[in-house]
């Protein structure tokens, strides 16, 4: 006779059950209890679902029932204890799977880990009283009865406030990663780790600290791997999730970062899947999470699921009590410290993890964090003895550069004129870019401009194909700003003009420039945005135009945020530090960028290793030389200057005033007559600017910003400079010095104490020399016949390389229409996998299929390897057709139908910029739009001069 669930009625353990006998005597009571555990799971996932909507007396029903159901498996449970509840692995234990991706963990079984999380009692028999026997029906009188202490019903997820807010971020201990200890293959899945990652992964080794990290949560231990940008994070926790049966549950906070991972484990046979909005789609993910032997492998969740879904908390609960929880994965780990540049609330409430599940793993990744970073992730965490692998933060492909900001349309034309003169284009097309702005109007303004025609600068000739420009930024419609990513992603607009929260979670490998239209809020920010640059390891161009306006902008909006947000003092003070190292990066011309840069991540990093791929490195090869000099004289003129001045004085009239400038701003105050008026004389304007800004970052003077009341969103800020008197002392009494490194003058320039600051020097070619000129120089010197075959070459691999990509796009569109979901081109068929196509060429299958053989060693990277696996027959045809038409000298069909529908795109597909400037301007007052109306030019303006360059400057 089969064994019936107790019907939860409240008669609870004294139910007589078939066999004729109370609950609680029943020799089979332990059969009773396994059939009544889906029912009250159920009745748990009814109450702890977010999406449902209950009633009141549906929802203390459902409760009734939980407390009984619970109490009755308290009660029973002396004989359920061998059944359906498992303390470890079960040997031979698999997950039947779907997909070809997974392989049978035949060789490795960890040993049980399983410990009772903490949760809380079921109440005794003796002390509950249930609804009264059959008479569920009448719940009318129930809404006034209170349910008791006792009955604890979480609403919430890992945020819930009695887990992680009375839990106190503690101090731990964090080891380096030691290299002998996990770089090696004597471990117990050593072997089925090395199938998997040629199997599944189509990889043939590992890359940096991959091993070692793998190696170290396969054992359990919690880790903080740091890799840059494009290092190999995912593989660090995808490959264990595959060997190893269970869910590894992967905390992400971008959406569009999750899907591209779900397509790359799609194309492998890999099951995982995401907790969306989707109520169906989550009903079945809860179902399979529930299940014995769950499918899934990898579970991805955004942190503000994890901390306010109940439903998901439960579930974890449950994979965790049966020891199929594997691990937590938390990806952008540097979000959950305050010190961190990209600070998130959602991700504190983390710190719920191992206090509920104190036996599973963590492995937090994060490709920018300093050290300070780095012990406060672990704190937060509260991860004791936690390992730390740490890679280099040195982009070897990179070339950082900082030139200054100019204003209104002429940053625009040097934007241009970089893209042109620094081979920034490939098939007469502008290559794919991504330009930072400060806010939404600098990016709607600056895409507007770049997508006009200056026919006077020769666009129409510079930019065959023409420079498509989209903004994106939280301001515009969803539709629209996912329309212009999408755009941008298939590469049908050249640039993307974005405020700094895009590009995280943009997979891209193709993008050959980085530009900073405005100045990030720290290097941690700046590494990581100029990191989205040449992601395919190709050369990639990072400039960043700077002035000190913007920094004063910058340290405006954080002193103005931390007020309305009641920051701590220490936080404050921590972003303000940040971005006074920001500033001294852009500031200081001597020292090596990447330096600099690796300094600031406590790596140490030598200057000849740089090679010319900085502006500093390339202005010493091109003969520039450096020398720190003693400035102190002009500072003390400076002190005097300020002291003066209690109410502060603006950095460009103190400039003036050292000088010993007459100008009737100086005069009309008498600063002419302060001490220090004067002291100056010998410094050109742009020397004595850099002093007082050295002395402003190293706290000697201190900047005051102040915003104009009642005049709402035209308010204008003023910035004054003020003395600092406990920390000018030391030079005034003569026991500093204070000194700044210049670049030497040219002979023959006036003779001064000090000399001008370092100039900018243009990596690539020159203003003066035409790309004809230096062909025609080579042609000369290398010889005529190699010369041509070069050039042929080039040619030919142009042809190849454009039939790829009008390919990669059809087939992109193809999957589009059939799935119904957005293909990313660049992870259909990587940009790096073309590459090697336009240039090996293989016309043949045969040909084709030896690319992939080890001792060719062309296809590496595994991800390529898999796609170029499926795709080789739709590819050859397409690269024999480009050859043979360029063979014989004939357009190739394919790419001209492609060409005809890109000359057809219409204008409006680029002209949102200038409709939404367009109401932009409508909705400011009269005065302001006629100073930006072009026939203004024309008109007296009686203003200052500084407010006319104010107006010209977006």
């Amino acid at each position: 006779m089969e064994c019936q669930a107790p019907p939860l009625d409240g008669s609870g353990a004294d139910w007589r059950c078939e066999h004729g006998n109370a609950l609680h005597a029943c020799p089979h009571r332990g059969a009773h209890v396994q059939k009544l555990r889906p029912i009250l799971d159920s009745i748990v996932f009814q109450l702890e679902d977010d999406d449902v909507a209950l009633k009141n007396s549906e929802r203390k029903l459902l409760m009734y029932q939980r407390k009984e159901g619970e109490t009755i498996v308290q009660v029973c449970g002396d004989g359920s204890r061998n059944i359906g509840q498992h303390t470890g692995p079960v040997p031979g234990h698999h997950v039947p799977m779907s997909g070809p991706g997974i392989v049978e963990p035949t060789h490795y079984q960890e040993p049980p880990r399983y410990q009772d999380p903490p949760r809380y009692e079921a109440p005794s028999t003796s002390n509950w009283a249930g609804p009264p026997v059959n008479d569920f029906n009448d719940l009318a009188g129930w809404d006034d009865e209170p349910l008791g202490e006792d009955v604890v019903i979480p609403m919430n997820g890992i945020g819930a406030a009695n887990v992680s807010s009375s839990i106190v971020a503690t101090d731990c201990e964090m080891k380096g990663g030691d290299a002998k200890d996990w770089d090696h293959t004597n471990f117990a899945w050593s072997k089925l780790i090395q199938q998997t990652l040629r199997n599944t992964f189509n990889a043939k080794s590992f890359r940096s600290l991959q091993l070692l990290a793998v190696n170290a949560t396969m054992a359990a231990r919690d880790c903080l791997v740091l890799m840059p940008t494009g290092g190999g994070k995912s593989l660090c926790y995808q490959l264990p999730a595959v060997v190893k049966p269970g869910v590894t549950v992967v905390i992400s906070p971008l959406i569009s970062l999750i899907q591209d991972q779900l397509h790359h484990l799609s194309e492998m046979g890999i099951p995982a899947t995401v907790l969306s909005a989707a109520k169906e789609t989550d009903n079945s993910i809860y179902d399979d999470l529930r299940s014995s032997t769950p499918e899934l492998r990898l579970l991805y969740v955004t942190p503000e699921k994890v901390v306010r879904s109940g439903k998901l908390k439960t579930a974890l609960q449950r994979l965790y009590e049966r020891n199929m929880l594997n691990r937590f994965v938390l990806d952008e780990a540097h979000c959950i410290s305050a010190w961190g540049h990209d600070f998130r609330k959602d991700y504190t409430e983390l710190r719920g993890l191992k206090h509920l599940f104190p036996t599973t793993p963590i492995m937090c990744l994060t490709a920018t964090a300093t050290r300070r970073v780095q012990d406060d992730i672990v704190r937060q965490l509260n991860l004791p003895k936690c390992l730390r692998f740490f890679d280099t933060f040195n982009r070897t492909n990179l070339t950082y550069e900082v030139h200054p900001k100019l204003k209104g349309k002429q940053m625009i034309s040097e934007i241009k004129d970089v893209i042109v003169k620094r081979g920034l284009m490939r098939n007469k097309r502008v290559q794919c870019g991504i330009i930072y702005c400060f806010s939404q109007a600098d990016c709607e303004k600056i895409a507007s401009e770049l997508n006009k025609v200056d026919r006077s600068a020769g666009d129409h000739t510079r930019f065959p194909k023409r420079l498509k420009a989209v903004p994106y930024h939280a301001g515009l419609p969803e539709a629209t700003r996912k329309k212009h990513q999408e755009m941008w992603q298939r590469d049908e607009v050249n640039i993307i003009c974005a405020t700094v929260a895009f590009g995280m979670g943009i997979n891209k490998p193709n993008v050959r420039f980085v530009f900073h239209h405005s100045m990030p809020k720290s290097l941690e920010a700046y590494h990581q945005e100029s990191g989205r640059a040449g992601r395919d390891g190709e050369h990639g161009l990072c400039i960043l135009f700077y002035s000190w306006g913007d920094a004063s902008k910058a340290r405006s909006m954080l002193m103005d945020s931390a007020r309305k947000e009641r920051a701590q003092p220490a936080v404050l003070q921590n972003n303000l530090d940040s971005l006074n190292t920001m500033v001294s990066y852009c500031e200081n011309m001597a020292d090596c960028r990447r330096t600099q840069l690796m300094a600031h991540f406590d790596e140490r990093f030598e200057r000849s290793r740089c090679r010319g791929m900085c502006d500093s490195c390339a202005a010493i090869n091109a003969g520039v030389k450096f020398e720190e000099t003693d400035v102190t004289n002009f500072v003390i003129g400076i002190m005097n200057i300020v002291r003066s001045v209690p109410e502060g004085i603006g950095i460009g009239l103190l400039v003036d005033v050292l000088r010993g400038s007459a100008a009737k701003t100086v005069t009309q105050k008498q600063y002419n007559r302060l001490p220090g008026y004067g002291a100056g004389k010998g410094l050109d304007k742009s020397e004595a600017e850099r002093i007082a800004r050295a002395m402003v970052l190293r706290g000697y003077l201190r900047e005051n910003t102040v915003r104009s009341e009642g005049a709402g969103p035209f308010a204008t800020t003023v910035t004054t400079i003020h003395y600092n008197r406990p920390r000018c002392e030391a030079i005034q009494q003569g026991r500093e010095q204070f000194k700044i490194a210049f670049s030497k003058r040219r002979t023959g320039a006036k003779k001064a104490p000090v000399i001008s600051a370092a100039v900018t020097v243009t990596l690539g070619t020159q203003p003066d020399t035409q790309p004809e000129a230096i062909d025609d120089f080579i042609f000369d010197a290398i010889g005529p016949d190699k010369v041509a075959k070069q050039r042929e070459d080039n040619q030919l691999r142009e042809a190849v390389y454009t039939a790829l990509d009008s390919w990669r796009k059809r087939m992109a569109a193809a999957r589009q229409a059939k799935d119904g979901r957005e293909v990313n081109l660049d992870t259909a068929f990587p940009p790096g996998l073309m590459r090697v196509l336009e240039v090996e060429r293989p016309v043949t299958i045969e040909e084709a299929k030896a690319l992939l053989e080890p001792e060719n060693n062309k296809i590496d990277k595994s991800n390529e390897r898999t796609i170029f696996k499926k795709r080789v027959n739709e590819v050859v045809p397409i690269i024999k057709q480009a050859v043979e038409c360029f063979k014989q000298g004939i357009p190739n069909p394919y790419v001209e139908e492609d060409n005809r529908q890109e000359d057809e795109i219409e204008d409006e597909e680029f002209t949102f910029s200038e409709r939404r400037m367009s109401q932009r301007l409508s909705q400011q007052p009269l005065a302001q739009r006629m100073s930006q109306h072009p026939l203004s030019e024309n008109v007296s303006d009686p203003s200052p001069s500084w407010k006319k360059a104010r107006r010209s400057d977006f």
